[in-house]
């Protein structure tokens, strides 16, 4: 099995993929702003004033991707619920979801991701080994920091473009660390003697 896949599918559709329990989900989820793209901006109007009537930018859609038929948050919520390890009780374990949402200081959200990267994010809420999805991946830059970061990460992207430019230009810039490499060599290892300890006493 990869460790690093982006499926060129909604993530509604996740039962038709093998995804593993995830220990973190995280994920820039999809405005849904349809033809209400400018919606109160003055440019809505003519001039600014809506005594001029509608500009061009009226009923005008940012995304291609939006539709009625789109992203559904209940759909999201359920699918975090299938798809987030169930809450253990050891400590530290428990999963964890992180979304980017809009409000009023998400510049301030924006300039810190950007200074601290979603790797920063992976590494406080996962160890080494574990599962990290986004369900709505885009470019893949989630899945380019799981796979630097030794963790196993799954996303979905409607836009074939998206998924084939992750394959062919962003997932080849993964740079490996020497120490997560030992770590997950010696997981395998303890795997594999658990495995063989399991034979033996059967």
């Amino acid at each position: 099995m990869e460790r690093i896949l982006l499926y060129h599918d909604s993530f509604q559709n996740w039962k038709a993929h093998y995804i593993e329990k995830a220990q973190l989900v995280l994920s820039d989820l999809p405005y849904q702003l349809g033809a209400n793209a400018y919606g109160s901006n003055p440019s809505w109007y003519i001039g600014g004033d809506n005594k001029n009537g509608e500009s061009k930018n009226a009923r005008y859609s940012f995304f291609d991707t939006d539709s009625k038929a789109g992203f559904r948050i209940a759909e999201f919520f359920h699918f975090c619920n299938n798809l987030l390890i169930k809450e253990p009780k050891a400590k530290g374990k428990a999963p964890c979801m992180i979304l980017f949402c809009a409000f009023e200081q998400q510049f301030e959200l924006i300039e810190a991701a950007k200074q601290y990267g979603f790797n920063n994010y992976i590494n406080i809420f996962t160890d080494i080994n574990d599962v990290v999805i986004d369900p709505c991946a885009g470019s893949g830059t989630t899945l380019l920091a799981c796979k630097n970061l030794g963790r196993k990460g799954y996303g979905f992207e409607i836009k074939r473009e998206y998924v084939k430019g992750f394959y062919e230009k962003l997932l080849p810039l993964a740079q490996g660390d020497l120490f997560i490499q030992a770590e997950l060599e010696r997981q395998e290892k303890g795997k594999q003697a658990r495995r063989a300890a399991a034979l033996i006493n059967a």
